[in-house]
Parts: structure tokens; C-alpha cells; sequence
């Protein structure tokens, strides 16, 4: 989902998406990679990019070689999925915001069970932008099911300092079915007929 808002003289394009899971094809997520590529190759270079969502993967607390995308304020180790989200950041210049903060590990961890306890929610922004971005964190939530909200501080010369949240959500079996045929129709009416 791409939400365009202009505050203060400030174009701002938040994108949120829920990568594909483990136990998927490779196909699924190829063709994820490839939307979530054009719809931000569609946005204009003027417009502030703020990208986030539940990658299903890690980071990691070392940057490892991703120095210029990654801020070293992270939790745990990095896995393939956590690459991929690298590679994207690196490729279209941007740096993961909620990564250039140091935080509680509460306002970090972002899944928690009796199990195990992980980071895969991040909000990525353009290099050029990334000093819009003044804080990033986690609210804890008190379930593993409810919501998992991103608290972000932006702050321009051109507006007052405000608050952007956004959530990411758990799904059901039939949420996420319902959103893959909907992501179909999405594609086949094409990106900007929905606008």
C-alpha cells in the first residue's frame, strides 16, 4: 500500500507491505521483490520515501559490510532474508532508519513468544532524507498478535516536528490469501488506475 501525504509544503510517500514468509516459493518471492522494485522506481525523486513494513528477516546488531545502509543499532544476527533487505537498500539508496538509533531492546524486538523473541519490522528512507528522521522505534505491545506500531519523528525546516505510525500486522491464513488474490487484482488493473 502507498500512502501520499503532503504536509507543510512536504511530499511524503509511505509505502507498508508484509514480505512473504519462509514456507513460500521462491517465486512468490521474486514477484514481491519485483513489485515492491517498481513502485518505488515510481516515485519521484522530489517525494520523501518512507518504506516499511514486516520483512521477515534480520538485520542483525553488525552491519556487516552494509555500513552504508545499515546504522549498527539492531538486535540479533543477520539471516538471508535480512541480506535481501540490504541489497534493496542498498540499490535504491536507502538506509534503515529504525537501524541509527540505539534503543532499549523492548523498542527493538518487534515478535516476542516463550520461545524466542526477534526484529523483522523496519522502516527504510531515503540517504538524502535520513535527516528528517530525527527518532524510530517499537512500541511494546502487550500481545504477539496485537498490531506491532513503528513510532517515527520527522522534523523539516518547511513543518513543525510530528509523528508518523505505522502498524504491521499478523495475519490469518485467509487474511493473507485474501491479500495475495488482492495483490493479483491490484496488478492486473495496473499501479496508476488505483490512483
Amino acid at each position: 500500500m502507498v500512502v501520499k501525504l503532503v504536509v507543510g509544503g512536504l511530499t511524503l510517500r509511505v509505502i507498508s507491505y508484509y514480505v512473504p514468509q519462509v514456507g513460500l516459493g521462491e517465486e512468490v518471492k521474486r514477484q514481491f521483490w519485483e513489485d515492491l522494485d517498481k513502485v518505488v522506481h515510481s516515485i519521484l525523486g522530489t517525494e520523501n520515501i518512507f518504506n516499511g513494513g514486516e520483512f521477515n528477516g534480520h538485520i542483525g546488531a553488525n552491519a556487516g559490510g552494509y555500513d552504508n545502509v545499515h546504522g549498527g543499532f539492531r538486535f540479533g544476527d543477520m539471516n538471508e532474508r535480512g541480506t535481501s533487505l540490504l541489497d534493496f537498500a542498498r540499490a535504491f539508496d536507502l538506509v534503515v532508519a529504525n537501524s541509527s538509533f540505539p534503543k532499549r531492546e523492548e523498542h527493538l524486538v518487534t515478535f516476542r513468544s516463550t520461545v524466542a523473541k526477534t526484529q523483522k519490522n523496519y522502516l527504510l528512507c531515503r540517504k538524502c532524507d535520513r535527516g528528517l528522521c530525527m527518532d524510530c522505534k517499537v512500541i511494546p505491545m502487550p500481545s504477539a498478535k496485537a498490531p506491532v506500531p513503528i513510532e517515527v519523528d520527522i522534523e523539516s525546516r518547511q513543518m513543525h516536528p510530528y509523528h508518523l505510525r505505522l502498524q504491521s500486522f499478523h495475519q490469518s491464513q485467509d487474511e493473507k490469501e485474501r491479500q495475495g488474490q488482492d495483490r493479483k487484482n491490484y496488478r492486473s488493473t495496473g499501479y496508476d488506475k488505483n490512483w
